[in-house]
C-alpha cells in the first residue's frame, strides 16, 4: 500500500505529498523525498546479509535544523 493512501505522505514528494507542510519544510532546506532506508536486511545465498546506511547529509541537516529550532514536524 502506499504511503500516502496509509494517511501518511513522504515528506517532499511532489505527486502524493502534502503541498502544505513541504512548503514549510522547504524552510528547513528539505529539497527533495525526504525517503531513506536506514537498513536492508536479505539473504545472499544461505546467509543473511545486512547493509547500514546513515542518513544522507542533506536529510541530516533537515533533522538538524527541526531539533535545534525546536520545531514540530508541520
Amino acid at each position: 500500500m502506499h504511503a500516502a493512501h496509509a494517511g501518511y505522505p513522504v515528506a517532499g514528494d511532489e505527486k502524493y505529498g502534502d503541498s502544505a507542510k513541504d512548503a514549510k519544510l522547504k524552510a528547513y532546506g528539505l529539497s527533495r523525498m525526504f525517503l531513506h532506508a536506514a537498513s536492508l536486511k536479505f539473504r545472499r545465498g544461505d546467509e543473511p546479509f545486512t547493509v547500514n546506511a546513515p542518513l544522507p547529509p542533506e536529510l541530516q541537516a533537515v533533522v538538524d535544523e527541526l531539533r535545534r529550532t525546536k520545531a514540530k514536524a508541520p
